[in-house]
């Protein structure tokens, strides 16, 4: 999963930003089973307005429900705006996806 981090104006001198991936509060994903624990810094150069983060998920074959990580932005040389957003892992594994037979008695 990407995730773009933009500054509002290009930098005037080199930015930096912290970032780091942490399991949900509802649905929660967990590192290691659901996504690979993500975690480090962002360097703007002079001139540089985005960056991107790569979370990698892990895919499995359990129906489940959709799973909720978050992506924490911290210790930046300029303000952050938003600090966090959610990143959800859609289930893809068939969840509801049971075949009924119906029965017939005689």
């Amino acid at each position: 999963m990407v995730f773009t981090v933009t500054l509002s104006v290009p930098a005037q001198f080199t930015a930096t930003v912290d970032y780091q991936v942490y399991g949900g509060v509802i649905s929660p994903a967990s590192p290691g089973i659901d996504f690979e624990d993500t975690v480090g810094t962002l360097t703007f150069i002079p001139g540089e307005t985005l960056h991107t983060i790569t979370v990698p998920v892990i895919g499995d074959l359990f129906p489940e429900d959709d799973e909720i990580f978050l992506l924490s932005l911290s210790n930046g040389t300029v303000s952050i705006i938003h600090s966090s957003v959610n990143g959800t892992i859609l289930n893809d594994d068939n969840y509801l996806g049971l075949i009924y037979l119906p029965l017939v008695v005689k």
